[in-house]
């Protein structure tokens, strides 16, 4: 009796059956040529003929497809599906239980992610995975604060102009060096609020710590709005002690 066996995928053998030494059957598909794409030809080149494969359009390897009786795919079918129904099963009393004792917080970052994206990335996965793991929870405490926050902030400056202000400086994180070059002075992001608590950033080669205070001088280069606050980009800045 001759039995019918198909790909994992319940397609007809697309090539000549064979049996490997453990009896199981499988056939063999030639790789395409990953220079001409299978074409045999390149014809960027005067010569048409590609010089990888000499025009059999191969790269030489095959790939071993195992093949399965239809009963036998059914089969994996219906344990592939009833293990996604478990895991789904496991994910939504997940989720009741996080919606649950998080609902607070949930509730708040729900009522700022469409104008917030970063905290509706966070919220995105939470909801895809069914888990709020503590230092999540703690990001996500922080980014809803960081948009209140910057709700009562604004722009300062005017795009283009000279900018001077008394800042205090809140933090001072070193960036990663862009070439392997002759070293040179480490670039740092500093972050400041001006006296009336508008945010501001600055980009360069400063000596400065979180908490003092300076007078900054500069460009003002862009507004923008960074984790729900208004963020204003000073070029060209320097600090002089206050």
């Amino acid at each position: 009796m001759n039995v019918q066996l198909v790909t994992r995928q319940g397609l007809p053998a697309p090539a000549p059956i064979k049996t490997d030494a453990n009896g199981k059957p499988y056939c063999e598909i030639d790789i395409a040529c990953p220079l001409c794409g299978g074409t045999g030809e390149t014809r960027w080149k005067s010569d048409p003929v590609c010089e990888r494969c000499d025009g059999t359009g191969t790269a030489g390897r095959a790939d071993k497809i195992p093949l399965f009786t239809l009963e036998h795919v059914q089969a994996l079918d219906a344990a592939l599906q009833a293990k996604k129904d478990r895991q789904e099963a496991e994910r939504r009393q997940r989720w009741e239980t996080l919606a649950e004792t998080h609902a607070a917080l949930l509730q708040r970052a729900r009522a700022i992610a469409d104008g917030n994206s970063f905290v509706s990335s966070i919220l995105e996965t939470v909801e895809r995975t069914a888990t709020l793991s503590d230092p999540q929870a703690a990001t996500l405490e922080r980014a809803i604060a960081q948009h209140q926050a910057g709700l009562n902030t604004r722009h300062a400056g005017t795009i283009g102009q000279a900018f001077h202000a008394t800042v205090t400086i809140t933090s001072v994180q070193t960036l990663k060096p862009r070439s392997r070059k002759k070293a040179a002075a480490p670039s740092r992001a500093v972050s400041m609020t001006d006296e009336e608590g508008n945010q501001l950033v600055a980009f360069g080669a400063f000596t400065c710590a979180p908490g003092q205070t300076a007078i900054l001088s500069g460009t003002v280069k862009e507004h923008r709005t960074w984790k729900g606050a208004k963020q204003t980009l000073i070029a060209k800045a320097k600090f002089k002690a206050d």
